[in-house]
């Protein structure tokens, strides 16, 4: 399997210029943090600016046979793949096949939440809800990744009639070439069926395999994406873990989107969340943002807001908020983002320890494509 991919990437490498014309294009991003703070550290705020830097590159034929793109993200990591689609009802993909993935997933709920190329800012923990009490896609298709960016996968879909999409994918952690005779491959099998009908909406079932062992849990996702007129737009995602037995709870996430942005002067998206416990002993998880997106011409402007309530059987209910108000301004090109950061919390290897205090932040950042 590992020969198999690697030969094929390589395939790819050599097909692009040799059987077709090319196209290359790429981006940009910085982004950093100018200054931040806590209003529970009595220490003097931190003023030394920490950079995060991502840049992209790829190539593709203009027949749309072959491509490839990779990416040098944060300096250390990096990723890559590349896809093949000889004919239009079958593609082949191998690298990390759920960057830019083919398969049906979130839009208002993940990264459509603030419209593309919108939160190019480092605002984490607010990218996903308040406290990440949840993840941003609960409830919706999360692929089980393996443990880093730069490990190997094969995807295979089949498009056999319009707007019908079948995905399989193999992602592989580092066992699979430890000891590739006897890694079960199917363990680790994605798989999902998805149909899409123009004006009506997307349906997609999921299905991520594991191994038949106590701790491990086999994943099974239910969405629907709609479209309600020209101005609104619904979708609604199931999500449940199970081995013998549903004991993970039941997540169900929702996401409402009013305007385009691009289109309209005024945009408003919203999302929710929610984690059912299925035993007595888990907690209950709610959470919700809601972004308001004015077009004023010269620049765009943002306001998010969101809110993540953790709900533990015995204690009392904790309550976690975040504001992060931003501007994105086209400089004929490039773009270049700029905004404040407020969050509540004291937070310790990157998860909140309590609510007290406000953390607070001056987030910058660019993006330039090419």
């Amino acid at each position: 399997m590992k020969k198999s991919i690697i030969i094929f990437t390589a395939f790819i490498f050599i097909s692009i210029p040799v059987f077709a014309e090319v196209n290359l294009g790429g981006s940009f991003e910085l982004m950093a943090h100018l200054a931040k703070g806590e209003t529970s550290n009595d220490d003097d705020p931190r003023t030394a600016m920490e950079r995060d830097m991502i840049i992209t590159i790829g190539a593709e034929t203009e027949n749309n046979k072959f491509g490839i793109k990779g990416a040098l993200v944060r300096n250390a990591n990096w990723w890559v793949y590349g896809w093949w689609k000889p004919v239009e009802f079958f593609m082949l993909k191998t690298g990390a096949i759920f960057e830019e993935n083919t398969w049906a997933a979130t839009d208002i709920t993940g990264e459509g939440l603030r419209g593309p190329h919108a939160n190019r800012l480092n605002v984490k923990p607010t990218e996903d809800y308040a406290g990440i009490v949840l993840p941003r896609e609960t409830g919706f298709f999360t692929p089980a990744m393996t443990t880093s960016q730069k490990e190997l996968a094969l995807q295979f879909s089949f498009y056999p009639i319009k707007g019908l999409a079948i995905n399989l994918g193999f992602p592989m952690d580092r066992s699979a070439f430890n000891n590739m005779a006897e890694y079960n491959y199917i363990y680790q099998l994605h798989a999902q069926i998805a149909y899409e009908i123009n004006g009506i909406g997307e349906a997609a079932f999921s299905f991520i395999n594991a191994p038949d062992a106590p701790d491990a849990f086999k994943n099974i996702f239910a969405q629907w994406k709609m479209p309600i007129g020209d101005l609104l737009k619904l979708e609604l995602g199931f999500n449940f873990a199970l081995n013998s037995e549903i004991t993970k709870p039941l997540n169900i996430g929702l996401g409402l989107g009013f305007g385009e942005l691009g289109r309209d002067r005024f945009v408003m998206n919203l999302r929710a969340g929610a984690s059912i416990p299925m035993e007595d002993a888990q907690d209950t998880n709610i959470g919700t943002d809601i972004v308001f997106i004015f077009d004023l011409e010269f620049l765009n402007l943002y306001l998010p807001f969101g809110i993540g309530i953790n709900m533990p059987k015995d204690n009392d209910n904790i309550l976690y908020w975040s504001f992060s108000p931003y501007v994105a301004k086209n400089l004929g090109g490039p773009f270049f983002y700029a905004g404040i950061q407020l969050y509540n919390g004291v937070w310790a290897s990157g998860k909140p320890t309590s609510t007290e205090g406000i953390n607070w932040s001056i987030p910058l950042g660019f993006r330039w494509d090419f």
